[in-house]
């Protein structure tokens, strides 16, 4: 049985090509460098973001603010079905938990949680991939080499052969102390473009997500299916983002469903079912070859089907 894997869709040499900026000197730093570069800081994960490390978390914050929206996703309709749901669970009852979710006077459900997102939206509206800038260390590994590659290219070069404590120690010379936020904004025309990881993974996780729907969806009797799929998120979506459900599906014609985060792959869903963050969800799914494999809290049951 073949499982799926993470490099069955992305090749790691092609993370690195997606700035379009290309405002080093090419004679001095070939594509080669710069994928040797940014593959040997993304390998330093958080440490690229946290403020133990080079502190890029707060200075993307700080730019995204000032081009975000705040938004009230309990006034868009197509939120009104995954809270009606997340509220007969009973889960959502205790007005101390900041997912607490009301029913109010007039029927519709609301939730405080959801009430003041601030987003970047693109052109048409949408929800921008670079809200997730911030912590993902393949895109801002891009982002590093294009202002080094500006400010001190020689330091990108010098990089290449040091040591993991070496290469910190180069970089943390450079950047700590330094107005990061100036910094990025005087080299990076446009903070959008870094996105490359982003939408490779999102890519994944929709296929799947869908997968995972489909299967449900093919479960049936007679060509009647004994499953139907009420929810489903998206790029950006409150309800994922904040509860953690990424599918509810329900069985046709019965009161019972199922909240459900479906993973990358089986060892992040069997991982994830023990997060405390997601101790409502109900099954945790994954792809598995051409089946689906489900996980229940903390991993205690396992279905292939």
């Amino acid at each position: 049985m073949k499982i799926f894997k993470y490099g069955e869709f992305v090749n790691e040499s092609d993370l690195f090509t997606g700035s379009g900026i290309e405002g080093y000197d090419s004679n001095k730093i070939e594509i080669s460098d710069k994928n040797k570069f940014c593959l040997k800081l993304s390998n330093l994960k958080s440490w690229i973001y946290k403020d133990y490390g080079l502190g890029l978390q707060r200075a993307i914050e700080n730019i995204l603010s000032n081009m975000s929206k705040l938004i009230d996703f309990n006034k868009d309709s197509k939120y009104q079905i995954p809270l009606q749901y997340l509220k007969k669970t009973g889960r959502f009852d205790d007005e101390s938990d900041y997912r607490y979710i009301q029913t109010l006077p007039n029927g519709t459900y609301y939730a405080k949680c959801i009430s003041n997102f601030n987003q970047v939206l693109d052109s048409n509206g949408n929800y921008d991939p670079v809200n997730k800038l911030n912590t993902n260390y393949y895109d801002l590994s891009e982002l590093v080499f294009d202002i080094l590659s500006k400010e001190d290219p020689a330091l990108v070069l010098s990089s290449l052969e040091l040591s993991e404590s070496e290469f910190k120690k180069s970089l943390s010379d450079f950047f700590v102390g330094k107005n990061l936020v100036s910094l990025i904004n005087k080299n990076i025309p446009d903070i959008r473009v870094y996105v490359t990881h982003n939408r490779k993974m999102s890519n994944i996780g929709d296929f799947v997500e869908n997968f995972v729907r489909d299967r449900f969806l093919s479960i049936g009797k007679d060509g009647v299916s004994m499953y139907e799929c009420i929810y489903q998120g998206g790029d950006g979506d409150p309800i994922d983002m904040v509860y953690g459900v990424d599918l509810i599906i329900k069985k046709t014609g019965m009161e019972s469903f199922k909240l459900i985060q479906v993973k990358s792959s089986p060892s992040v869903a069997r991982t994830a079912s023990s997060e405390s963050r997601y101790s409502n969800i109900d099954l945790f799914c994954s792809k598995l070859g051409d089946k689906v494999v489900c996980y229940t809290k903390n991993a205690e049951t396992e279905k292939i089907f």
